[in-house]
């Protein structure tokens, strides 16, 4: 079992902290069904209507969780109207083959499906060769697939639109804080220390990043259950961790508002480094150094090019506040932002020099 450490990540893969609604309404709907609505009017009350559809698709574990995995592959954001659109682009051997635990590929799924006298029977021996786990419910999903799909979307629809669509609101707040103190610890204690705090007690999953892996991304989330969840798979981990575990402690404001500010700068380098990278630029950037008051059409004049081509690269230096624009008799003039520059060459030796 390979365990990254926070230098293996730096050099050989990517970690983001996002959000993403549908991971919340997935932990949310198996919570719902193992709590029994637990202290939420709302949930107690969808879960008394919905009691028989959620039992047959969130009562078993393994179930409840590959459901989840039906995310996988999304490019777009994770919204609802966006998960549905996925799910109506997939094709039927795609959608099992997330449900199934993606033991077998979808193609395999499909030749099965077409030629196999016994679909189920042979799916569930193919995957037990494999090692894999498969399920009762899996295999009746298989059976009738275009019931329990249609029963399944609209128990997905009813939950959204009726209940979760409001709480996704009133748990942005929180999701962003929990990342925001989430990626702070990330910065200041280390992927390898981190990571066992998230898993509360659980011993780190066979399945955790190697070398292999080249995307991590953290989701909060104030419903999963375990208190850790990892779906991998296509050269990506996603983590979903229980965000109650930054909310229920001071969070050191200080230290977010450090490392904002730093990604401001940061970003605000990275612009900048972009409008001196044009060879125009820097010789209009020298000529109003040298002279405090030149007009655009000087400018155009000494570079022997069009006042329209003047504009536009002024434009993107006054974007970057790299010079400063006024009115004098009737005329724009400009000067170098002194200012800006003496910041932009402090953050360089900040951040790179330091």
């Amino acid at each position: 079992m390979a365990v990254f450490t926070i230098a293996t990540i730096n050099s050989n893969c990517t970690v983001e902290c996002k959000i993403s609604p549908l991971f919340e309404m997935m932990a949310c709907l198996r919570s719902c069904y193992l709590n029994k609505g637990d202290n939420d009017e709302d949930l107690k009350t969808f879960y008394k209507k919905n009691y028989k559809t959620l039992s047959k698709f969130y009562g078993n574990f393994e179930y409840g969780a590959q459901l989840a995995e039906c995310i996988l592959g999304m490019k777009e954001d994770h919204t609802f109207p966006n998960f549905i659109k996925h799910l109506n682009n997939l094709e039927k051997e795609e959608f099992l083959y997330y449900l199934l635990g993606r033991y077998i590929e979808a193609f395999e799924i499909k030749n099965i499906l077409e030629n196999s006298n016994s679909p189920r029977e042979e799916i569930k021996n193919r995957i037990e060769q494999l090692n894999g786990i498969i399920n009762e419910e899996q295999l009746e999903f298989i059976e009738s697939f275009n019931s329990y799909y249609n029963e399944l979307i609209q128990l997905w629809t009813d939950f959204y639109e009726n209940l979760f669509k409001r709480k996704e609101l009133d748990l942005e707040d929180k999701w962003e804080q929990s990342n925001n103190s989430l990626d702070v610890d990330l910065l200041s204690n280390g992927f390898d220390k981190v990571v066992p705090k998230l898993l509360t007690g659980y011993e780190i999953p066979e399945q955790f990043p190697t070398r292999e892996t080249k995307l991590i991304r953290f989701y909060p989330s104030l419903y999963v259950s375990p208190k850790f969840i990892v779906i991998w798979g296509l050269g990506e981990l996603n983590i979903v961790y229980d965000a109650s575990i930054y909310l229920s402690k001071e969070i050191n404001n200080e230290l977010i508002k450090q490392k904002l500010e730093e990604e401001k700068s940061l970003e605000s380098l990275s612009e900048i480094g972009k409008s001196l990278s044009e060879l125009g630029r820097l010789k209009i950037l020298s000529l109003i150094s040298s002279n405090s008051k030149i007009k655009s059409q000087e400018i155009a004049n000494e570079l022997n090019i069009t006042t329209a081509t003047v504009s536009r690269h002024l434009s993107l230096l006054k974007q970057n506040n790299l010079v400063i624009e006024r009115k004098e008799n009737g005329f724009n003039i400009y000067t170098i932002n002194q200012t800006e520059f003496d910041n932009y060459f402090n953050n360089i030796k900040k951040y790179f020099f330091n």
